[in-house]
């Protein structure tokens, strides 16, 4: 499973994505894709997630834009030299698609800073 990564003002993000073909349907146009994040923080402070979003692109191009606030219901706090990971999924229309994105957090200060979640593909023939 190929892992894409990306490092943004000392925090890094790791992605791996995998295709549930039990759950998905040709027929409706439904394809699902788990993916899972690890955040790890470089920096010397805690920081906070506060927001998310996420640029999700189908084979036919077809945009689908998600905005919201922290991830799988949480917004959590990541101290100095630790991670925090979980995963989530997304429903494309077609066999492939890619997904980019960027987090926004806060640092102990107020100081608010986004970080790039790299771009990485859904490819439904990858099982």
């Amino acid at each position: 499973m190929i892992v894409y990564t990306s490092t943004t003002s000392n925090v890094k993000i790791s992605v791996r994505s995998l295709f549930v073909e039990k759950e998905s349907n040709i027929l409706t146009k439904q394809f699902i894709f788990i993916y899972f994040i690890k955040i790890e923080n470089k920096l010397n402070e805690d920081i906070q997630l506060l927001q998310r979003e996420w640029k999700i692109v189908d084979s036919n191009r077809k945009v689908k834009t998600v905005k919201g606030n922290g991830v799988i219901g949480q917004q959590p706090i990541i101290s100095p030299n630790e991670s925090f990971s979980y995963n989530s999924f997304s429903v494309i229309e077609t066999f492939e698609g890619t997904m980019e994105g960027n987090y926004l957090f806060q640092k102990n200060n107020g100081e608010l800073f986004r970080v790039k979640i790299p771009k990485f593909f859904l490819k439904a023939n990858t099982n």
